[in-house]
């Protein structure tokens, strides 16, 4: 049968669907699980760095950059989450590596924690912008569950938009596409390209996240030259190369050089790692969660000669349905997707998920946008000598924020 179309968009775009009813003895995983025990927030910033490295599996193929906030799209995945009932409930939780019992609670402690990062106050310096925004759009003519409209609302301040799909589906786009450029300081436009909501539509869920700081230690411009950088599908080109020495927390291996950069307030940090010259391929195949947590773990506070190119990564708007497809959430997309938590019945499914990401990396700090995305403060002695540590290179690189573990945004730079 025909399904309905629910659009979920956290610069990620969700369409849902029609489906039959359940079987009188089919379990309903979604209600237990909001009936459940609350899931910790370190459970959660745990299973959301799993699925930000498995989701950079998906997307890393070819050589171009390669920029995305898994921060964002997990959260409209999760308010989607919160309708999913039996097989389709399993299938999201086990995709997203979300842990039992109720996670709601744990992304709206994620949020919180997040928002106060901007009243860091921080040498004086006002340099230091971090928001997240979430909303729902409803079709008017459709009756939507209100202990589902109550979870997004309470955990994710989402509050329902009524929207005209069935008549104004173009027009209700555009009113979409405004409302993300206004949250992202209009870095992030025409999320939603044309054509891609229908009269079928019945809910589109947004998530956007603008992240714009100094760094603790700004770069001196006058230190910026044109130096070579070798871009991952081989040659070189000269790219602006910043540079600069202090004290700062890096680590290195045999593999490896990685350093981490704090933003105003030593809160937030950009973690850099470049595999060794010639070796990225086979680095980044084998790039998880455990070994970013094992990076991060063993870097110590070193005086280094750091060189980091300037760079700017802005895509199109990417559809993630066969990238979640791949993790193993495909029957949300089918009509056997269940989300009768959503509108009472089961009547959609998700049609697709769309991600659009901004960032922009200089002297000065970082300017970073999404929609659907700690310190260690390592102790010992700081060596009289710098390491040099040269970003000249392909390298992975992810920004996270200290205090929970979250990965805001991930990416690679093969040619800056």
């Amino acid at each position: 049968m025909r399904l309905a179309a629910l659009t979920l968009s956290a610069f990620c775009l969700f369409a849902l669907g029609c489906s039959a009813g359940p079987g009188p003895d089919e379990t309903v995983e979604g209600e237990d699980e909001l009936r459940g025990g609350a899931a910790s927030t370190k459970a959660v910033v745990k299973g959301n760095t799993e699925f930000a490295t498995e989701l950079y599996q998906e997307l890393k193929d070819g050589d171009d950059n390669v920029f995305f906030s898994p921060y964002s799209i997990s959260s409209a995945l999760a308010m989607s989450y919160a309708g999913a009932n039996g097989g389709t409930a399993t299938a999201m939780r086990e995709a997203l590596r979300l842990p039992s019992g109720n996670v709601h609670a744990a992304f709206k402690n994620i949020a919180a924690q997040l928002k106060s990062r901007n009243a860091t106050d921080y040498r004086g310096r006002a340099g230091f912008q971090l928001s997240v925004a979430n909303s729902l759009w409803g079709e008017k003519t459709q009756r939507f569950d209100s202990g589902f409209v109550s979870v997004v609302g309470d955990n994710y301040g989402a509050g329902l938009e009524l929207a005209d799909f069935l008549h104004k589906a173009d027009a209700e786009r555009v009113r979409i596409n405004t409302w993300v450029s206004d949250q992202t300081n209009a870095k992030i436009k025409d999320l939603l390209p044309p054509n891609i909501l229908k009269a079928d539509t019945k809910l589109v869920l947004v998530n956007a996240i603008y992240f714009k700081a100094e760094w603790d230690s700004p770069f001196r411009t006058d230190n910026t030259e044109r130096e070579p950088f070798a871009p991952l599908a081989g040659g070189s080109v000269n790219v602006d190369m910043m540079s600069q020495t202090r004290s700062m927390n890096h680590a290195a291996t045999e593999a490896y050089d990685a350093v981490a950069l704090p933003y105003a307030g030593n809160e937030v940090e950009l973690v850099a790692i470049a595999p060794k010259a010639g070796t990225f391929r086979n680095f980044e195949r084998t790039f998880d969660a455990a070994k970013l947590t094992q990076i991060t773990g063993a870097m110590e506070p070193k005086r280094v000669a750091l060189s980091l190119p300037k760079f700017k990564i802005e895509g199109a708007s990417v559809k993630l349905k066969d990238k979640l497809e791949s993790l193993g959430m495909g029957v949300a997309f089918t009509d056997s997707a269940d989300f009768r938590g959503i509108t009472g019945s089961r009547d959609t499914k998700i049609a697709d998920v769309v991600h659009k990401a901004f960032i922009a990396l200089d002297e000065k700090g970082t300017e970073a946008a999404a929609a659907t995305a700690v310190i260690n403060v390592a102790r010992g002695m700081v060596p009289r000598q710098p390491i040099t540590a040269r970003f000249d290179r392909p390298f992975l690189f992810a920004i996270r924020d200290v205090p929970t573990g979250t990965v805001l945004f991930m990416g690679r730079v093969a040619k800056p």
